[in-house]
C-alpha cells in the first residue's frame, strides 16, 4: 500500500513536468513610425497548384487576397486619426476616422470605421487561422459604417 501511495504521489508531482506546454502566439512586428505618423500593413496571398490532372481542366492560380496599408497618428494628446486602404484588386477605403479620447473607457469615433459586433469580426484577419472568415459572419454581423 505504501508503494502504491508513493507511485501516485510521484505521478501527481511529476505529471505537470511532462504536460504539453501551450505555444506562445507570434508577436506582431513593430509598426513603422515616421515622426508622429505610424505606418502599418500586411499582405495575404492564395496559391493553388494542381498536379497529376490528366484532363487539364484545372489551372494553377495565384491571387493576392488582401493587401492593406494604414496610417495613423495623433492630432493632439486626446485626438487621434486613422486612415487605411485595401489595395488588392480595386483599391478601396477601409477606415477614415477621428477618435476623441475623453477617458480610457469613453471614446467617440467619427467617420468610416469598423463596428465591433462579433468575436469573429473583432479578430484581425492577420491573426486568424484561415484566410477567409466564416460565410455566416458576413450575413449577420455588421461591417464598416460610412459614418
Amino acid at each position: 500500500m505504501r508503494r502504491l501511495s508513493l507511485i501516485l504521489l510521484f505521478l501527481c508531482v511529476a505529471a505537470p513536468l511532462f504536460a504539453q506546454t501551450t505555444p506562445t502566439p507570434p508577436s506582431d512586428p513593430e509598426p513603422i513610425r515616421i515622426g508622429p505618423v505610424t505606418l502599418t500593413g500586411y499582405i495575404q496571398a492564395d496559391a493553388l497548384t494542381v498536379t497529376n490532372d490528366d484532363l487539364e481542366e484545372a489551372e494553377d492560380t495565384f491571387r493576392v487576397r488582401r493587401m492593406r496599408f494604414g496610417f495613423s497618428g495623433d492630432l493632439a494628446p486626446k485626438i487621434g486619426w486613422a486612415f487605411s486602404i485595401d489595395a488588392a484588386g480595386t483599391p478601396n477605403l477601409r477606415d477614415a476616422h477621428i477618435t476623441l479620447r475623453f477617458a480610457n473607457a469613453a471614446n467617440v469615433r467619427i467617420g468610416q470605421f469598423y463596428q465591433p459586433f462579433s468575436l469573429d469580426r473583432l479578430t484581425s484577419t492577420s491573426r486568424t487561422e484561415v484566410i477567409d472568415r466564416a460565410p455566416i459572419t458576413d450575413r449577420i454581423a455588421l461591417t464598416r459604417d460610412p459614418g
